[in-house]
């Protein structure tokens, strides 16, 4: 009989374990993230190009965009509404309301982090659902600098 540890046996995810941080003038932890899987969306452009000629050869070209897309699904009783609603009305009245974030997932053993040196709100809310029963609200940012790391170094335990 073989011994399989705890820790590669049972992974539970623990949502309190991500953490995101907007870069406003003073830096806030968005808290209020719905129970829904992907609560904290990412996505990136290519970066790199690739042609294939007539005569089957392949070339690439890197590109120098490093847009993205943060997509945060809140709870329609997050306190984080009023903020982020603030930061849309200061951005529209004055252009101010770029900044930086950081996500940080500690779930698990290895390394899930993301970054962008300038992200905006698109406007409103991109999704909201007005019905009786509590339902998510989707916030969408625009990314320019938009690193992700996601890899599978070992923290010490």
């Amino acid at each position: 009989m073989a011994l399989i540890s705890i820790d590669s046996a049972v992974a539970v995810y623990d949502p309190e374990l991500v953490f995101v941080h907007l870069g406003f003038p003073a830096s806030l932890q968005v808290t209020g993230l719905a129970a829904v899987p992907g609560a904290v969306r990412i996505s990136s452009v290519a970066r790199w190009t690739s042609q294939r000629g007539i005569d089957g050869e392949m070339f690439r070209r890197r590109q120098r965009s490093r847009a993205g897309v943060l997509q945060l699904i809140m709870t329609q009783a997050s306190r984080q509404l009023d903020v982020l609603n603030a930061v849309r009305t200061l951005d529209d009245q004055t252009g101010l309301g770029a900044f930086p974030f950081a996500i940080v997932d500690g779930n698990g053993a290895g390394n899930r982090l993301a970054w962008g040196e300038r992200a905006w709100l698109e406007g409103p809310p991109s999704e909201v659902d007005l019905s009786p029963s509590p339902t998510a609200i989707v916030y969408t940012f625009q990314v320019d600098g938009l690193e992700v790391v996601v890899g599978s170094l070992r923290r010490a335990r």
